[in-house]
This record gives structure tokens, sequence and C-alpha cells, in this order.
């Protein structure tokens, strides 16, 4: 197994180490013959990093997203946040982590269709316990700062795809976390509602949000600094996303192929 601090450490005087995975492994076993998502993980996340993750489907990218957000256990291995290991954890204190300290976005919006977009990005507070009045200033807020100012009253049917995924950043941005987890936050839509939905993730990053991408579109990849290809579960490449020379290429044969 590579050591962790090799595996995306960075040198000394990097920003604070935030997530470690150390022999991280997810075995599904509800199948006759066990199939091995991840397969022996050994990465660091440090503080305010832009990491894109890619890979063929099946390389398990989607896997190692759900069990850094604590949406999955872990079969084997060690995850520390913090410095503080997971692991030993019950269910209500994970939960409890996942709601302060992580946002999510996924492809499907997961908005509700009968409330207005301020409203949506209301329910995360609700469940905090945060009083109404200050919901809903913040709500307004965080709806202003994606760009939404002119649609809090509007319903997802009212909204594009672009604008629902926006209101869906805002919401994941409700309670203040540390981290914002994004599993093909651009999947659904179209080239230009796409490139609104990373400038907003790469402004929250340029205002110290770290945050993590699930991608298959190397146009996607390129907005993060960092990037992780997996194959087979395991991670084959761990490099910035400036000097990789095979993301420049796929994105320049992604775009030859969308003008086609």
């Amino acid at each position: 197994m590579s050591n962790p601090t090799e595996a995306g450490g960075g040198p000394a005087g990097a920003a604070p180490e935030l997530i470690r995975l150390q022999g991280v492994s997810k075995i599904y076993t509800k199948s006759k013959e066990p199939v091995t998502a991840l397969n022996d993980i050994a990465l660091v996340v440090r503080r305010r990093e832009f990491v894109s993750i890619m890979g063929p489907s099946g390389s398990g990218k989607s896997t190692l997203l759900s069990i850094m957000g604590l949406l999955d256990r872990p079969t084997s291995g060690v995850y520390t946040l913090e410095g503080v290991d997971l692991n030993s954890l019950k269910d209500r204190e994970l939960a409890r982590i996942r709601r302060d300290h992580f946002g999510f976005i996924f492809q499907q919006y997961n908005l509700f269709p009968e409330l207005t977009a301020v409203e949506n990005v209301e329910v995360p507070m609700i469940y905090a316990g945060v009083p109404a009045r200050e919901r809903r200033r913040r709500a307004v807020e965080l709806l202003e700062q994606v760009g939404l100012g002119h649609r809090l009253k509007h319903r997802p049917s009212e909204m594009s795809g672009g604008e629902q995924q926006r209101t869906a950043i805002a919401r994941a941005l409700a309670n203040s976390p540390t981290v914002l987890f994004a599993d093909e936050p651009t999947g659904n839509l179209p080239t230009d509602q796409g490139r609104q939905v990373m400038q907003a993730l790469k402004e929250l990053n340029h205002y110290g949000m770290t945050v993590l991408v699930v991608t298959h579109d190397p146009g996607i990849a390129l907005w993060s600094d960092r990037l992780l290809m997996l194959r087979d579960g395991r991670i084959v490449a761990d490099e910035p996303t400036a000097s990789s020379q095979l993301l420049q290429a796929q994105a320049a044969l992604w775009t030859g192929e969308d003008q086609a």
C-alpha cells in the first residue's frame, strides 16, 4: 500500500489535512460473487482543494465519493476527518457530521417539486433546528450568491436545469459545510448551463470551500486543480489538472466531438 502522504499529501506547509483514507476497500457481497468496488485506497485531501475524480464506468469513483461523504461505510481501512477516526463512530454521530460538515449535489437535482427555490434551500436548516427567520434570511442570501435572487419564489418546474442545479448548490451550502461533494453535477445539463454550475463551484472553492467532483467529462475536470483517475477500484493517477497531458488530450477530443 502506498503512503497516503505521498498519495496526494502535498509538501510541508500545504493546507491543513482534511480527509485521509488509508487502506480503504469496499466489497459488495449481495450477489453470489463478491464485487470489489474499491481496492486499498490511500488518499489525502486538504482544505480548500478542488479535486475531480474520473474513471470508466464501474471504476469506483461514485463509491469513493459516497464513502468520503459518509453515505456508505468501507469494508476495511481507516477514514479520518481532521484527525478523527470515523470508523468507530455510531450511525447517529456520522449523521451529525454529514449534516453539519458535508454538502451534496447530485446529477438529479432532488428538489421538492411543490416547494419554491427559497423553501427548498431552507429544508436542511429545518432539520438543523435553525429558527424560521434566520432560515429565510440565509436561504435568500445563498440563492443570491449563486445568481438566483430573481427566482426565489419559483418552483422547480418553472426553472431551467441549470437554475435547478444552482438551487441544489445553494441548498447544499445551507448548513455551512466544510466539504462539498458533487456527483456528475452537470450530467443532465447543456454546455452553457453546465458552465454556470462549474463557475459557481469554482467561486466557492476560491473563497475556501473544499470541493470534490465526480465526472465523466474531461472538460468539467479541467475546472479543478487536482485529478484523481480510478480504474478497477484503484487510484491509477493523482496529479495536478494543469499538468495532466491525458486529461488535456481527452478534453480536446471531447470538445471536437461536441463541435462535429
